[in-house]
């Protein structure tokens, strides 16, 4: 349960922060190359929310 309470705040997270990106006029490549920054300096986990930031960004900016 624990878990799955902080998996939930994480996706949160993920929309408050890329709300706040559309809204500064981030695109999505802008965005992509900041997974990318995630990815080489987290590696797998930043992969993982990486992938998810960028179903975010799909979703929210249609």
């Amino acid at each position: 349960m624990r878990c799955y309470r902080h998996c939930q705040e994480l996706q949160r997270l993920h929309r408050l922060h890329i709300r706040a990106a559309i809204k500064a006029g981030a695109n999505r490549e802008e965005v992509a190359e900041t997974v990318s920054v995630a990815i080489m300096m987290g590696g797998g986990p930043g992969y993982m929310y990486g992938a998810r930031a960028l179903k975010a960004f799909d979703q929210l900016s249609q």
